[in-house]
């Protein structure tokens, strides 16, 4: 599934190439922000991470403006929404432990821009893939006072990896910090195509003119 990833962002380059080469239109970019968790069954357990990527843009035209991302997603393990059963026998203790979750994303995205201001604000489109790696959830029963001796079962629906298409729509502005430097702020929403998760990115990105 990563081979797939790696193999879509290569083809998303050679796209941009196809657009013409024009120096002053190609802009790598580096960026970085946090991912909020709206709601979804994936990572219902797991906290608000962070976020941090590369890519390249090409301006197509004034007001358009392609680019192909990837990136690396990471989620703290934050608990909450196990559910299990413990029979009511005295003597009997159980405890949760959870693993890290972590998503690697590639992309294609186009920006749209018809404002003339140099801070300009800008609305974009973004889709691609995502692949998510649910980290293990284990529930621990034990007989005592000690959980050496205790059982351990996997919770449902974790430990495993799932590639999940996805679409995003954001709001963002270019905020110019020199003549071949500028800094881009948006945010947005993001859902996997099928509804099983639903996230609000809030990213950073300083682009590079050449």
């Amino acid at each position: 599934m990563k081979n797939e990833i790696s193999r879509m962002f290569a083809c998303a380059l050679l796209l941009l190439s196809s657009a013409g080469f024009a120096q002053s239109k190609w802009k790598p970019e580096i960026q970085g922000g946090c991912n909020f968790i709206s709601s979804g069954v994936l990572f219902g357990n797991w906290g608000n991470g962070w976020d941090a990527g590369a890519g390249v843009s090409y301006q197509l035209k004034p007001s358009l403006q392609i680019a192909a991302n990837t990136s690396y997603h990471y989620f703290p393990y934050k608990g909450g929404h196990v559910f299990y059963a413990v029979p009511r026998v005295l003597g009997i203790n159980s405890s949760v432990e959870g693993e890290k979750s972590y998503a690697y994303e590639a992309s294609f995205s186009a920006r749209l821009n018809t404002a003339k201001s140099k801070y300009s604000p800008f609305v974009s489109f973004r889709s691609g893939l995502y692949y998510l790696n649910i980290g293990q959830i284990n529930v621990k029963i034990w007989l005592g006072e000690t959980p050496l001796d205790g059982d351990i079962y996997p919770y449902a629906g974790t430990g495993k990896a799932v590639l999940k298409g996805f679409g995003s729509v954001g709001l963002g502005f270019n905020i110019p910090i020199a003549s071949r430097w500028a800094i881009r702020l948006e945010s947005g929403y993001t859902s996997t195509f099928d509804g099983s998760q639903q996230l609000f990115p809030v990213l950073s990105t300083i682009q590079f003119n050449l």
